[in-house]
Protein backbone atom coordinates (compact mmCIF):
# COMPACT_ATOMS: atom_id res chain seq x y z
CA UNK A 1 0.00 0.00 0.00
CA UNK A 2 2.76 2.25 0.89
CA UNK A 3 4.57 1.33 -2.15
CA UNK A 4 1.93 2.22 -3.85
CA UNK A 5 0.49 5.74 -2.79
CA UNK A 6 4.68 6.61 -3.08
CA UNK A 7 4.61 5.69 -6.76
CA UNK A 8 1.20 8.35 -7.60
CA UNK A 9 3.13 10.60 -5.32
CA UNK A 10 6.14 10.30 -7.79
CA UNK A 11 4.30 10.36 -10.62
CA UNK A 12 2.32 13.12 -9.87
CA UNK A 13 5.38 15.43 -8.68
CA UNK A 14 5.09 17.92 -11.14
CA UNK A 15 1.89 18.50 -11.49
CA UNK A 16 1.92 19.33 -7.40
CA UNK A 17 4.91 21.59 -8.38
CA UNK A 18 3.34 23.47 -10.75
CA UNK A 19 0.35 23.71 -8.63
CA UNK A 20 2.08 25.19 -5.45
CA UNK A 21 3.99 27.37 -7.93
CA UNK A 22 0.58 29.05 -9.48
CA UNK A 23 -0.48 29.28 -5.64
CA UNK A 24 2.63 30.88 -4.68
CA UNK A 25 2.21 33.66 -7.22
CA UNK A 26 -1.83 34.10 -6.37
CA UNK A 27 -1.03 33.94 -2.75
CA UNK A 28 1.25 37.33 -2.99
CA UNK A 29 -1.05 38.40 -5.23
CA UNK A 30 -4.02 37.78 -2.65
CA UNK A 31 -1.45 38.99 -0.09
CA UNK A 32 -1.28 42.76 -0.89
CA UNK A 33 -5.71 42.63 -2.04
CA UNK A 34 -8.49 42.87 0.10
CA UNK A 35 -10.40 40.36 -1.02
CA UNK A 36 -9.93 36.85 -2.71
CA UNK A 37 -8.57 34.68 0.09
CA UNK A 38 -12.15 32.63 -0.07
CA UNK A 39 -11.68 32.37 -3.95
CA UNK A 40 -7.93 31.73 -3.81
CA UNK A 41 -8.56 28.62 -0.69
CA UNK A 42 -11.54 26.91 -2.87
CA UNK A 43 -9.02 26.95 -6.06
CA UNK A 44 -6.03 25.42 -3.67
CA UNK A 45 -8.47 22.87 -2.53
CA UNK A 46 -10.23 21.57 -5.71
CA UNK A 47 -7.12 21.36 -7.65
CA UNK A 48 -5.36 19.19 -4.50
CA UNK A 49 -8.43 17.24 -5.12
CA UNK A 50 -8.32 16.89 -8.90
CA UNK A 51 -4.41 15.99 -8.80
CA UNK A 52 -5.82 12.13 -8.42
CA UNK A 53 -6.99 12.49 -12.06
CA UNK A 54 -2.95 12.90 -12.80
CA UNK A 55 -2.39 9.94 -11.36
CA UNK A 56 -4.88 8.04 -13.66
CA UNK A 57 -3.69 8.87 -16.64
CA UNK A 58 -0.37 8.66 -16.12
CA UNK A 59 -0.86 4.99 -15.46
CA UNK A 60 -3.43 4.52 -18.21
CA UNK A 61 -0.33 6.13 -20.46
CA UNK A 62 2.22 3.63 -18.59
CA UNK A 63 -0.42 0.61 -19.15
CA UNK A 64 0.82 0.18 -15.04
CA UNK A 65 -2.52 -1.92 -13.73
CA UNK A 66 -1.67 -4.64 -16.29
CA UNK A 67 1.85 -4.45 -14.85
CA UNK A 68 0.73 -4.16 -11.20
CA UNK A 69 -1.63 -7.04 -11.45
CA UNK A 70 1.48 -9.08 -12.30
CA UNK A 71 2.84 -8.42 -8.87
CA UNK A 72 1.83 -9.27 -5.64
CA UNK A 73 -0.74 -6.70 -5.50
CA UNK A 74 -4.53 -7.09 -5.55
CA UNK A 75 -7.04 -5.33 -6.94
CA UNK A 76 -8.74 -4.13 -3.38
CA UNK A 77 -5.17 -2.35 -3.23
CA UNK A 78 -5.18 -0.46 -6.28
CA UNK A 79 -8.70 1.04 -5.37
CA UNK A 80 -7.81 1.53 -1.86
CA UNK A 81 -4.48 3.39 -2.77
CA UNK A 82 -6.27 5.83 -4.89
CA UNK A 83 -9.05 6.90 -2.23
CA UNK A 84 -6.60 6.91 0.46
CA UNK A 85 -4.19 9.35 -2.36
CA UNK A 86 -7.63 11.33 -2.53
CA UNK A 87 -7.93 11.83 1.25
CA UNK A 88 -3.76 12.88 1.29
CA UNK A 89 -4.36 15.39 -1.25
CA UNK A 90 -7.84 16.60 0.15
CA UNK A 91 -6.21 17.44 3.53
CA UNK A 92 -3.05 19.08 1.68
CA UNK A 93 -5.54 21.28 0.42
CA UNK A 94 -7.43 22.01 3.29
CA UNK A 95 -4.36 23.02 5.40
CA UNK A 96 -2.61 25.18 2.62
CA UNK A 97 -6.25 26.76 1.82
CA UNK A 98 -5.68 28.34 5.33
CA UNK A 99 -2.61 30.20 4.33
CA UNK A 100 -4.20 33.10 2.38
CA UNK A 101 -6.18 33.56 6.02
CA UNK A 102 -2.95 33.66 7.89
CA UNK A 103 -1.60 36.48 5.64
CA UNK A 104 -4.08 38.38 5.42
CA UNK A 105 -5.26 37.81 9.09
CA UNK A 106 -8.10 36.96 8.03
CA UNK A 107 -9.40 33.66 9.86
CA UNK A 108 -12.87 34.46 10.39
CA UNK A 109 -15.71 31.65 11.39
CA UNK A 110 -16.76 32.41 7.22
CA UNK A 111 -13.42 31.76 5.95
CA UNK A 112 -13.01 28.92 8.04
CA UNK A 113 -16.71 27.31 7.03
CA UNK A 114 -15.90 28.14 3.73
CA UNK A 115 -12.92 25.97 3.68
CA UNK A 116 -14.53 23.54 5.07
CA UNK A 117 -17.38 23.33 2.57
CA UNK A 118 -15.12 23.44 -0.10
CA UNK A 119 -13.36 20.70 1.00
CA UNK A 120 -16.19 18.72 1.58
CA UNK A 121 -17.45 19.59 -1.35
CA UNK A 122 -13.78 18.04 -3.33
CA UNK A 123 -14.53 15.19 -1.37
CA UNK A 124 -17.97 14.47 -2.66
CA UNK A 125 -16.96 15.14 -6.36
CA UNK A 126 -13.82 12.83 -5.83
CA UNK A 127 -16.52 10.16 -4.12
CA UNK A 128 -18.81 10.34 -7.78
CA UNK A 129 -15.49 10.68 -10.15
CA UNK A 130 -13.63 7.87 -9.04
CA UNK A 131 -15.81 5.04 -10.05
CA UNK A 132 -16.44 6.46 -13.01
CA UNK A 133 -12.41 6.38 -13.72
CA UNK A 134 -12.36 2.82 -12.81
CA UNK A 135 -15.03 2.41 -14.83
CA UNK A 136 -14.17 4.61 -17.77
CA UNK A 137 -10.79 5.79 -17.73
CA UNK A 138 -9.41 9.41 -17.68
CA UNK A 139 -10.71 10.59 -21.21
CA UNK A 140 -14.30 9.37 -20.94
CA UNK A 141 -14.66 10.30 -17.51
CA UNK A 142 -13.69 13.92 -18.42
CA UNK A 143 -17.07 13.97 -20.38
CA UNK A 144 -19.16 13.22 -17.29
CA UNK A 145 -17.09 15.83 -15.32
CA UNK A 146 -18.54 17.85 -17.74
CA UNK A 147 -21.99 16.40 -17.00
CA UNK A 148 -22.32 16.51 -13.11
CA UNK A 149 -21.03 20.03 -13.07
CA UNK A 150 -23.92 21.05 -15.45
CA UNK A 151 -26.27 19.38 -13.05
CA UNK A 152 -26.48 21.36 -10.70
CA UNK A 153 -26.81 24.63 -13.18
CA UNK A 154 -29.86 22.55 -14.45
CA UNK A 155 -31.79 22.43 -11.39
CA UNK A 156 -31.32 25.61 -10.25
CA UNK A 157 -32.82 27.06 -13.84
CA UNK A 158 -35.72 24.50 -13.47
CA UNK A 159 -36.05 26.04 -9.77
CA UNK A 160 -35.95 29.41 -10.80
CA UNK A 161 -38.39 28.29 -13.07
CA UNK A 162 -40.87 27.06 -11.11
CA UNK A 163 -41.73 30.25 -9.66
CA UNK A 164 -40.03 29.33 -6.68
CA UNK A 165 -37.28 31.51 -5.09
CA UNK A 166 -34.26 30.24 -2.53
CA UNK A 167 -35.92 33.12 -0.58
CA UNK A 168 -39.26 31.28 -0.23
CA UNK A 169 -37.26 28.36 1.34
CA UNK A 170 -36.82 29.49 5.16
CA UNK A 171 -33.96 28.15 6.98
CA UNK A 172 -32.89 29.32 10.61
CA UNK A 173 -29.49 30.26 10.78
CA UNK A 174 -28.17 27.46 13.43
CA UNK A 175 -29.92 24.58 10.72
CA UNK A 176 -27.72 25.91 7.62
CA UNK A 177 -25.16 26.11 10.29
CA UNK A 178 -25.67 22.40 11.39
CA UNK A 179 -25.90 21.03 7.83
CA UNK A 180 -22.97 22.61 6.75
CA UNK A 181 -20.80 21.29 9.54
CA UNK A 182 -22.45 17.70 8.93
CA UNK A 183 -21.35 18.28 5.01
CA UNK A 184 -17.65 16.86 5.53
CA UNK A 185 -19.01 14.10 7.33
CA UNK A 186 -21.55 12.90 4.58
CA UNK A 187 -18.21 13.80 1.92
CA UNK A 188 -16.61 11.26 3.66
CA UNK A 189 -19.86 8.44 4.06
CA UNK A 190 -20.34 8.83 0.01
CA UNK A 191 -16.52 8.36 -0.26
CA UNK A 192 -16.63 5.24 1.48
CA UNK A 193 -19.58 4.03 -0.69
CA UNK A 194 -18.03 5.17 -3.14
CA UNK A 195 -14.70 2.90 -2.95
CA UNK A 196 -16.98 -0.04 -2.54
CA UNK A 197 -18.40 0.78 -6.10
CA UNK A 198 -14.92 1.18 -7.68
CA UNK A 199 -13.96 -2.00 -5.77
CA UNK A 200 -16.68 -3.54 -7.61
CA UNK A 201 -16.08 -2.27 -10.85
CA UNK A 202 -12.16 -3.70 -10.73
CA UNK A 203 -13.71 -7.31 -9.70
CA UNK A 204 -15.26 -7.17 -12.80
CA UNK A 205 -13.15 -5.32 -14.96
CA UNK A 206 -11.24 -7.56 -17.35
CA UNK A 207 -7.39 -6.29 -17.08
Amino acid sequence: MIGLLYKDLLSIKKSMTRVVFVFAIYLVIFAISEDGASFLSAMVVLLSAMLVMNAFAYDEISKWNYYALSLPITKRQLVLSRYVLTLIMNLSGFLLAFLPGLFRNHMSMEFVMTVYCVSSVALALMAILLPLLFKFGTQKARIWIFVICMIPTVLIFAFNKSGLSFQSVSLSNAAIETALWFSLPAALLLLVISYFISYAIMQNKEL
